[in-house]
């Protein structure tokens, strides 16, 4: 192959890739920049947790959720939520694994309000195997457009794991995500 039939080829692929990017809006004229409808996403997150018992534990913690769910109109969305964390401390690592549903309030433009509650799924050699609990957390975020489909959000809030046979554990954490509309 010769040097210009290889820059011939790269060029088509890149005008191949401009028409797509171009066009991949195209099948949400109706409904652009809406929250309505069905939507898919995932967030990577991470922050501080506090074990309780005798005394506060402090544990870092990384994560990463997947949800999927509907948008009744552009001011409410209703998701499941599957969350998975590592906690990972001085004396002791532990696995968190959450699901359960989401509700998000947009309350102006982009800013919005989640909650939601789930099953707490904790497994650590440290609290003798696993523990299971619920969960219930609250966030205050940011979601901003990035084209007529995709949207990217910045939250900051905080978990409260109730773990049966294992101390309880409090988490504050920042997350990014990506989500299609």
């Amino acid at each position: 192959m010769t040097r210009t039939s290889i820059n011939r080829h790269c060029a088509a692929a890149a005008f191949a890739l401009a028409i797509l990017v171009a066009a991949g809006g195209a099948n949400a004229l109706d409904a652009a920049y809406s929250h309505k409808g069905p939507f898919a996403g995932f967030g990577l997150g991470g922050g501080v947790s506090l074990m309780g018992g005798g005394e506060l534990t402090p544990l870092g913690d990384v994560g990463l959720a997947l949800q999927a769910g509907v948008g009744a109109n552009d001011h409410i969305t209703l998701a499941f939520n599957l969350d998975m964390r590592l906690e990972i401390g001085n004396e002791m690592t532990m696995g968190l694994f959450v699901p359960g549903p989401e509700l998000t309030f947009f309350l102006v433009k982009g800013l919005f309000l989640q909650v939601g509650v789930g099953l707490a799924i904790a497994t650590s050699d440290d609290i003798g195997g696993t523990a299971i609990g619920l969960d219930a957390g609250a966030a205050l975020g940011y979601e901003f457009w990035v084209n007529t489909n995709w949207a990217a959000y910045l939250s900051g809030g905080v978990d409260y794991f109730l773990l049966n046979d294992a101390s309880d554990v409090v988490n504050f954490g920042l997350w990014f995500g990506l989500k299609y509309y």
